[in-house]
């Protein structure tokens, strides 16, 4: 056992929840770095040996994170990176979620972690595209885009070729905020935001019915909106 971590080394008046952490890992699966030794640990004061179990403990821990990031550096960026989240993550990126302007000092309060190793996660969860930017979130009607609108078409064919035309098409649309290839008499659901029912009516006749390969469009507008797009559930 290590004599840095094992009970014997805490003092008695340490913060409870401190003497449970060295506790804890009181384990050889921990042991990434070597241990400081004295030439006569017992003469050595509890209250210093307890800090150097402190400080060994935390520099363990930034080990565990930088292995963690060198690992997902491997990942097929393709694949899902769930294997390589823990609670702490699903904890970032839920406060994330909530505030994407949260400073670093807060969000690090917030997940219990020490501001280093907390913008370490953040990185590493940018870098391997689990969080894909920031943004902020406008109020459409405040911007004169009362009217929102789903809308399904049907095309001609379902060659890979005229779907990639499709999407190529749509891309530059800034009315069309989102697109989907769907299920169903269907084959793809727009999304789009404009003004009002005149603006729409000109949109359809000379945006929509003019995309490659449509011949048959069925629209849905939206009467109330009773639940915005929220965050994204992370404990899957």
């Amino acid at each position: 056992m290590n004599p840095l971590l094992s009970g014997a080394s805490q003092p008695k008046d340490a913060p409870a929840h401190l003497r449970l952490v060295a506790l804890e890992l009181d384990t050889d699966s921990f042991r990434l770095l070597p241990t400081p030794r004295f030439e006569d640990e017992s003469e050595e004061p509890a209250s210093h040996r307890y800090l150097r179990a402190l400080e060994l403990v935390s520099a363990t821990l930034n080990r565990i994170d930088e292995h963690r990031i060198a690992i997902s550096m491997f990942v097929d960026p393709q694949l899902s990176n769930n294997l390589l989240m823990d609670s702490t993550d699903q904890a970032i990126l839920r406060e994330l979620q909530r505030d994407g302007r949260v400073t670093n000092a807060e969000l690090a309060d917030r997940v219990h972690l020490p501001p280093s190793p907390c913008l370490r996660r953040v990185k590493r969860l940018e870098a391997d595209g689990t969080i894909r930017g920031y943004r902020a979130i406008l109020d459409r009607r405040k911007i004169g885009l009362g009217l929102t609108v789903f809308t399904e078409v049907k095309v001609s064919d379902h060659s890979p070729e005229r779907a990639a035309g499709f999407e190529e098409a749509i891309a530059t649309i800034e009315e069309i905020i989102g697109c989907w290839i769907i299920s169903g008499s269907s084959d793809f659901l727009l999304q789009i935001a404009v003004a009002d029912i005149e603006a729409y009516e000109r949109f359809y006749l000379n945006t929509i019915l003019a995309l490659p390969g449509v011949y048959d469009v069925e629209t849905h507008f939206v009467l109330r909106t009773m639940k915005e797009p929220g965050p994204l559930p992370v404990d899957n």
